[in-house]
């Protein structure tokens, strides 16, 4: 397959790419054992000279306890047990030729036999195998083409382990970064990106062209990236399977005594035609042509709200539980769901949309890990993250708001609890940026949260803050900007100045720098009846002391003083209004309730605002009934900033007689305060009430409530959070790190 042409099946809209691979395979899935061989050929588009050739070879990942994978997971992710029944995994090259350039004739073609050595450009671990350099015997000039043949074996972990590996209790394997693939080139094609396999991460290559043939029994079913192009039995009993696929950035497969159910959907949009394949074990159930419709569904609404899916097919693989680890992980053109289990059918369950949501998050994978592909371990976000952002948002569409992710017992689940489980430690331990760089390095317990939890909660704020169409057309101009292009977190922000607006854009960058979550809280809140303060008042009949039991000889004098008390500090404070605002329904309309304000200001590197004290009106969200004319109550509530400059918030007040006042604040200050007053009791004061700062740490501290009140939603459902909490718990296996 001659370098950049274009092969017969698949969209023309793929690329031009630089990178072939041609590669025969022998698998054994009873041992996980296989060897082949693969041409690489690879044109030099750079104005460099090289001399090397960096190799990943990921699967040394898992071939002792000290590789870099190993020593960072400590053996936790995706349940890699390091015991002396864990049959450890490995890719090796056996032999490694340069073929002399020019050599047209497959016979007479020079080749020289070269050598490579493990480097370990990132933490030095000498026990870390995961990168080899490969010195070439004649350098590769600008515009000139390298081609190496390469043979190589290797085995599959056994059970599976983070995303790869054979089951040994079950006809599966799936093998994932199984063969030796070249390091990405840098921006601008520069120099090769060199990096070692890491835990908190994944992985990254330049868009190639494939052509794979894999040898397997020919009772066992292959599912693989891109399409097949042949099958054919060999005489030894097994099978051989051929398949090609176009401008993708990698290739992995399953082989497994399966079942399959295949349809064709065509997106709205301009994207082809795709023929769907959803692959399992026989004898374990898999709901396939519910599936395949929730399927659908994803390839319309990613192709209308973002662009369209630019591959001709998609290959889902459910494994056994056997095989849990390597479920929940994407591959262009092929993904794994979750398990195929009777326990996600014939129990309660089913009703969970688990099945869904793994396979909503797993496609939006092709668009952003496979058709984006950014270096995902130096900015893990723009991947995970906006796929998350990008999962909940399908969910909602297709199921509802009140349904997204399902039910159980009866109750609806909590979805934000559901990914809070998966995100690690809670916001309040974030401490550093989120477009902090690499992500691999993130502070422990906190890189699920960093890569997952907080950029998706970023983008449904600012969903929230300025509308879906708008971070729509950013997405779309995003994807039409950087598809097959490897975008950074720059280019994004780039496309949200272009496209997005000025606030929107102040957003993201205060959003992707602050090291910290925002927390904004109701810290205090007090609601009594008014009355005069005890002290020395000076009135036109002479001075008057006030006294918190006064003698009953100066009843009348303070019942005069206290009407008089009120009605001034009413007037300065500039309401509330009078009777007079009633209306026929027994309800206060257009009342005037003006706060005064206590702000200390702020000061940070960009600037600064002096603190002071000013009167701001209230704003009537909902009127109330009337009540007693002569009962005026004091209010004073005090609230916690966030710091941030580009965050807004409402602050709510809510009454006995059913009245909601709000107010406007820019969350700039540390803490600002309100007093005011009104005619009835004020049974809450919540911050952000229509929960729009999805990105605020601790969402629990943003109400205090003065008394009881059924009427008020608490910020989370107590039992929809633990239900979450145990359906994660039970789901951990399968779907950690998605």
């Amino acid at each position: 397959m001659a370098c950049g042409d274009a092969l017969a099946q698949g969209p023309a809209a793929l690329p031009p790419v630089d990178l072939t691979y041609d590669i025969d395979v022998d698998v054994d899935p009873e041992t996980g054992a296989y060897s082949g061989v693969e041409t690489v050929v690879w044109r030099n588009g750079s104005d460099e000279t090289v001399r090397v050739a960096p190799f990943h070879l990921y699967l040394n990942g898992f071939s002792n306890g000290s590789a870099t994978w190993l020593q960072e997971s400590s053996g936790a992710l995706r349940s890699f047990a390091a015991e002396d029944d864990q049959r450890w995994g490995y890719t090796e090259p056996t032999a490694i030729r340069q073929i002399a350039v020019g050599a047209d004739d497959p016979e007479a073609r020079e080749a020289a036999e070269l050598s490579w050595s493990a480097v370990q450009p990132d933490d030095g671990n000498v026990w870390d195998r995961s990168v080899i350099e490969v010195a070439l015997a004649r350098p590769v000039a600008p515009g000139e083409t390298l081609t190496l043949e390469i043979a190589f074996e290797g085995v599959a972990p056994g059970p599976p382990v983070a995303r790869t590996g054979c089951a040994v209790d079950a006809p599966y394997c799936f093998f994932g970064q199984w063969f030796p693939q070249l390091v990405a080139r840098g921006p601008d094609n520069k120099g090769w990106v060199t990096a070692q396999f890491h835990a908190a991460t994944e992985f990254y290559a330049d868009f190639a062209d494939f052509e794979v043939s894999i040898a397997a029994p020919a009772d066992m079913m292959i599912a693989a990236t891109g399409r097949r192009v042949d099958d054919a039995p060999l005489d030894d009993g097994r099978r051989r399977v051929i398949h090609r696929q176009r401008a993708v950035h990698n290739f992995a497969f399953a082989v497994l005594d399966g079942a399959d159910f295949i349809d064709r959907h065509q997106p709205v949009g301009d994207g082809p035609a795709v023929d769907l394949r959803l692959v399992w074990m026989k004898g374990r159930p898999v709901e396939a042509e519910r599936l395949t419709k929730t399927l659908k569904a994803t390839l319309d609404l990613f192709s209308a709200r973002i662009g369209p899916y630019p591959y001709d097919v998609l290959t889902v693989v459910y494994p056994p539980v056997e095989g849990a680890a390597s479920g929940g992980m994407e591959y262009p053109t092929l993904f794994t769901g979750v398990i195929a289990d009777p326990i996600l059918i014939e129990t309660p369950l089913r009703s969970v949309k688990l099945l869904d949501l793994v396979d909503i998050h797993e496609f939006g994978h092709q668009y952003f890990q496979g058709v984006l592909a950014n270096d995902e371990r130096v900015e893990a976000y723009l991947d995970e993250g906006f796929n998350s952002y990008w999962e909940e948002e399908t969910l909602e569409a297709l199921f509802g708001e009140d349904a997204t992710f399902g039910t159980f017992l009866g109750r609806k689940v909590d979805g934000d609890a559901l990914e809070a489980f998966f995100g690690g430690d809670g916001p309040k331990n974030y401490r550093e940026a989120l477009a902090k760089r690499p992500s691999w390095l993130f502070a422990r317990g906190t890189s699920g949260g960093q890569i997952y939890n907080r950029p998706a909660a970023t983008l449904r704020t600012a969903r929230n803050l300025f509308g879906t169409e708008r971070l729509d057309v950013v997405f779309q101009e995003y994807y039409a900007r950087y598809a097959f292009k490897h975008p950074t977190g720059a280019d994004f922000l780039a496309v949200v100045d272009a496209v997005g607006g000025a606030d929107m854009a102040a957003f993201f960058r205060e959003s992707f720098y602050q090291p910290r979550s925002p927390d904004y809280a109701v810290s205090r809140a007090r609601s009594r009846k008014a009355s005069t303060p005890p002290g020395r008042y000076v009135t036109p009949s002479g001075p008057l002391l006030v006294r918190d039991k006064p003698d009953d000889d100066d009843g009348a004098a303070m019942e005069a003083f206290q009407e008089r008390w009120l009605a001034e500090t009413l007037a300065a404070y500039g309401g509330p209004a009078s009777d007079s605002n009633d209306n026929d329904d027994g309800d206060r309309d257009g009342e005037s309730v003006t706060a005064r304000v206590r702000d200390p200001g702020w000061t940070d590197i960009v600037g600064s605002r002096d603190g002071s004290v000013f009167a701001e009106p209230l704003t009537t969200v909902q009127a109330g009934a009337v009540g007693d004319a002569d009962a005026v109550y004091q209010h004073t509530v005090e609230v916690s900033g966030s710091g941030w400059r580009e965050l807004p918030v409402s602050v709510q007040f809510t009454f006995a007689n059913g009245a909601v006042l709000t107010a406007e604040w820019d969350g700039r200050a540390a803490w600002r305060r309100y007093e005011f007053f009104y005619p009835s009791r004020l049974v809450s004061a919540e911050i952000d009430p229509d929960d729009r700062i999805v990105i605020d740490a601790d969402p629990e501290n943003d109400v205090k409530r003065l008394e009881a009140d059924e009427t008020i939603a608490r910020k989370a459902d107590g039992w929809g959070a633990a239900a979450a909490s145990f359906l994660a718990l039970m789901a951990n296996g399968a779907l950690a790190w998605l």
